[in-house]
């Protein structure tokens, strides 16, 4: 949603983003924030910072199924799901694969496969490499843009302040989605 969005149009951090409950279109189902909560009209840097669901759901409206697909799939993630709505704030994918994406922001946009296995070494001593070549999933400026966003997660009073670890370079994402037993955290640490 915000990925896509800094990379199409260049949305700058101070975007503004309505955050108010959001009403599913045609249907009377209504997405709230964490907590039944409303925030109003808020740029995307808070947004992202304080984990603000219906502000990301109108930004996955406003960027279309189509570029956010095409933004996610050059990340490695690979989904049959529809790019709509509830999406925007919990997708059905691995933890291996939000890792890898994650881990592109702090890379200069640039995509690492996930891999377990660098080589394998045979009985006769022969070594097979495994190689998998990196991808520039995104523009290095909608990298630093979203990293700097995703450092803010561990600011005070941001969604992960508890989790900063002092001289650490930390960028990470929070997220819930209704229910917290399924409450999720992908960081990186940039080195």
């Amino acid at each position: 949603d915000y990925g896509p969005a800094l990379e199409n149009w260049n949305w700058a951090t101070n975007h503004s983003i309505d955050s108010s409950p959001y009403t599913y279109p045609g249907t009377n189902i209504t997405a709230y924030d964490y907590g039944k909560s409303a925030h109003g009209m808020t740029d995307i840097q808070t947004a992202l910072r304080q984990s603000y669901n219906t502000a990301a759901i109108r930004a996955l409206a406003e960027v279309g199924p189509t570029r956010a697909k095409q933004f996610i799939t050059n990340l490695g993630i690979q989904t049959t799901q529809a790019l709509a709505g509830s999406t925007a704030i919990s997708m059905n994918i691995s933890s291996e694969e939000l890792a890898g994406a994650i881990g592109a922001f702090g890379q200069s946009g640039v995509y690492h496969p996930t891999r377990y296995v660098k080589s394998l070494r045979f009985l006769d001593n022969s070594l097979k490499q495994s190689s998998f070549k990196p991808v520039q999933a995104m523009r290095a400026s909608t990298a630093y843009v979203m990293t700097t966003m995703l450092e803010g997660v561990f600011s005070q009073k941001c969604t992960a302040s508890a989790a900063a670890i002092n001289g650490v370079a930390m960028a990470g994402k929070t997220g819930t989605n209704g229910y917290p037993e399924a409450s999720i955290y992908a960081g990186d640490t940039m080195d």
